[in-house]
C-alpha cells in the first residue's frame, strides 16, 4: 500500500490509501509499461519534479477546501500522476500534520548532518 498526505498546515489536510491493486489501476492508466519498479521509480520522480500540483476543489462546511487532488509530471509530454485525496478532519488531520512535520524535521536533520559530514571532508583536504 502506498500513503499519500497533504497539507498546508492550517485548514487543509488531505489522504489518501492506495491499495495494490488501486496502484496497478494507476500503472495501467498512465501507460507506464515495465517492472514494478520501474513505475515506483516514476511516481517518485513525478513527485520530486517541479510539476507538482495540489488542486483544491469546493467549500468544506468544516473549511477549507472539500475535495485536492494530486497532480504530477515527471516531465513534459511525460505520462501525469492523479492521486484523489480526501480530507482530514480533527484528530485525524493534527496527526497527519504532525507525522508530516516530523518526517521533514528528519529529512532536514538527514541533509544537515550530510553538509556537515562534506564539509568537515572539504575542510580536511585544504588543511
Amino acid at each position: 500500500t502506498l500513503r499519500v498526505c497533504a497539507t498546508d498546515f492550517h485548514s487543509n489536510t488531505w489522504d489518501s490509501l492506495k491499495s495494490a491493486q488501486e496502484l496497478e489501476d494507476m500503472r495501467d492508466r498512465t501507460g507506464i509499461g515495465g517492472s514494478w519498479s520501474d513505475f515506483v521509480d516514476y511516481l517518485i520522480a513525478s513527485v520530486k519534479s517541479e510539476d507538482v500540483k495540489l488542486v483544491m476543489d469546493g467549500h468544506s462546511k468544516l473549511g477549507g477546501a472539500a475535495h485536492a487532488k494530486l497532480v504530477a509530471q515527471k516531465a513534459k509530454g511525460m505520462p501525469r500522476i492523479a492521486i484523489s485525496l480526501s480530507k482530514l478532519v480533527d484528530t485525524s488531520a493534527t496527526e497527519a500534520m504532525a507525522n508530516i512535520s516530523l518526517e521533514l524535521y528528519k529529512t532536514f536533520t538527514n541533509v544537515h548532518n550530510l553538509l556537515k559530514t562534506e564539509q568537515k571532508q572539504c575542510s580536511e583536504l585544504t588543511n
